[in-house]
């Protein structure tokens, strides 16, 4: 009966050995981190929420038991593939998508910046260009003559002094 509670003993303890460097655990410590450095003023509520919402995408994807030594390169390929999957379909635009990926590469760079990972994957490297999603140039707004003349003649004095003043700066 001893040596059975021993090997139960056992197995908890590689189970828990497990669960500290799997991604969910991760996530959550990264998570804790970001959200104390929200409550000491040095990121917003509204960034950790994004985080949280993009990471936790990230682990539903790749799976909350995945051991984080596990993700290289190839991992991080595909998921790059699956997003652009999600820009193709229509259900996510350029923007979102990019926002999750440079999420999800800030993520591994803790790990790696924290010691949880051995080595940055190659792919990561500041020089390789592969894991980018471009974001579409923001459309100019341009008024025309009329609408130029008339902003001036609805506004108020001083709403008026705002509008000559930006039009005189371009």
């Amino acid at each position: 009966p001893l040596e059975i509670w021993r090997d139960r003993l056992a197995t908890q303890k590689r189970k828990a050995a497990i669960e500290d460097q799997s991604l969910g655990c991760h996530i959550k410590s990264f998570l804790a981190q970001k959200e104390n450095q929200a409550s000491a003023g040095e990121v917003s509520v509204g960034r950790v929420y994004a985080l949280g919402l993009h990471l936790g995408h990230f682990r539903d994807w790749l799976g909350k038991d995945t051991a984080v030594k596990d993700i290289d390169g190839a991992t991080l390929a595909r998921y790059h593939a699956h997003l652009l999957d999600k820009m193709t379909s229509g259900d996510w635009s350029r923007t979102t998508a990019g926002h999750y990926l440079t999420t999800v590469k800030g993520f591994v760079r803790w790990l790696w910046q924290t010691e949880v990972i051995p080595a940055l994957p190659r792919i990561m490297d500041g020089r390789s260009k592969f894991l980018t999603i471009t974001k579409p140039a923001p459309k100019i707004v341009v008024f025309t003559k009329e609408e130029i003349k008339a902003l001036p003649a609805e506004a108020s004095d001083r709403t008026k002094l705002y509008i000559l003043l930006m039009l005189n700066c371009a």
